[in-house]
């Protein structure tokens, strides 16, 4: 048996299991899929996709990865490079057998982008790009959108016409929304937990309140413990503690690496920083092998730490957003996270054909570029929106 046979054998004996092991470590979490997505997946079937899902969980990859099978369309990932140190190693085994493509986010990855053009160009794959870059642990809001998913699908598109083709290349935005079954009884839950670990008091006031009370006193304790001046008389304090906290720690972190931090933004600032750890942890002793994990972890806990915000405390936000922010508290001061009845809905909006944009990426590639980055983020916003309103109702959804 050669390579790809042995490639093809091992992706259908995932494609069996996963399905089992997905609700083996997500036994609380039910799978709803729109109607109209297998319609417009269907429709798809023979084209060139990249599929392009907001990312708010870590399980997203495997849910993705369900829904492929789920829905008969085999799909390529493109996936950050520590998923395949994953399971000492045995995660990339996986992940390339199933046609994974590894990525550097602190690098340019050109080999990884044109392996992804080659496969919807000559094969008219299926490509999953996550255009948040990360996880923003916000499953109201996506972030700001990086510019790959649109850059390599109008890009593919420039080569299908300079080999005389006129193939349509569509980017697939797809929303991601994770319901809790009973947002209200998490929140207590989980505020109850935190309250005694904090030894706060515990006040029958609005769980809102509550919420910002123990945030408040973590930050604080970050604050000490970093030796940063106290000065939380503002009502938007918790927004200038985070930032300080994560601009110290980024700083702290680039000494401890001994390198410059790029001028970008955090999130690029950290994911520079998790580059460095993976090349020094190659090159490294056994020994210095720990203090590199630790280093990583931290990097970890400051994307947690990117989604907290003082406007998610208001009452006007959902109570969903606050149970979501309350499980990211827990991990970040308990170290744990409460399992609890939810579900995910899937949700794929209007397709979007690169063909349309192709006259305008010939004159001016950056700017349509960043036009139709923005217009896979509005779309995928819109839709959140939606099925976060009551219009949606899960008799809507079918049941994966």
């Amino acid at each position: 048996m050669n390579d790809s046979q042995q490639n093809l054998s091992f992706e259908r004996l995932a494609k069996w299991v996963q399905p089992w092991l997905f609700a083996r470590r997500y036994p609380d979490l039910r799978v709803l899929i729109d109607p109209k997505t297998r319609g417009i997946l269907k429709d798809l079937k023979d084209s060139p996709v990249i599929i392009c899902p907001n990312h708010s969980r870590h399980e997203d990859g495997e849910l993705i990865f369900l829904f492929s099978i789920l829905t008969k369309q085999p799909v390529k990932f493109l996936a950050a490079r520590e998923m395949f140190r994953s399971y000492l190693g045995f995660g990339g085994v996986v992940l390339r057998a199933l046609g994974c493509y590894e990525v550097d986010r602190g690098a340019t990855n050109t080999n990884a982008v044109h392996s992804i053009q080659q496969r919807l160009v000559d094969e008219s794959s299926k490509v999953v790009i996550f255009p948040e870059g990360e996880i923003s642990y916000d499953n109201d809001h996506v972030e700001n959108f990086e510019h790959g998913a649109a850059a390599i699908g109008l890009e593919s598109t420039v080569l299908l016409h300079e080999q005389g083709r006129d193939d349509d290349l569509f980017l697939l935005p797809v929303a991601i929304s994770y319901r809790f079954d009973d947002a209200r009884a998490v929140c207590l839950k989980i505020l109850d937990e935190l309250e005694r670990e904090t030894q706060l008091p515990v006040n029958q006031t609005s769980v809102y309140w509550r919420a910002r009370r123990v945030c408040e006193l973590y930050l604080d304790s970050l604050r000490q413990t970093m030796k940063l001046s106290s000065n939380s008389d503002s009502v938007q304090s918790i927004d200038a503690h985070v930032t300080e906290i994560i601009d110290t720690s980024l700083r702290t972190l680039a000494q401890e690496l001994n390198c410059q931090l790029p001028p970008t933004t955090p999130l690029h600032q950290i994911h520079f920083l998790q580059s460095r750890i993976f090349s020094k942890r190659k090159q490294s002793h056994f020994s210095e092998k720990g203090q590199l994990d630790k280093l990583y972890a931290e990097t970890l806990n400051l994307v947690r730490l990117r989604s907290i915000s003082a406007e998610k405390f208001e009452e006007n936000y959902s109570l969903n957003s606050l149970a979501d922010l309350l499980s990211n508290l827990q991990v970040l001061i308990l170290r744990k996270q409460t399992r609890v009845p939810q579900h995910v809905l899937i949700s794929a909006c209007e397709p979007i054909r690169c063909r349309d944009f192709f006259e305008d990426f010939r004159i001016d590639r950056d700017k349509t570029t960043e036009s139709v980055t923005n217009l896979l983020a509005n779309s995928i916003q819109k839709r959140l929106n939606h099925l976060r309103s009551n219009q949606v109702s899960n008799s809507d959804l079918a049941n994966a």
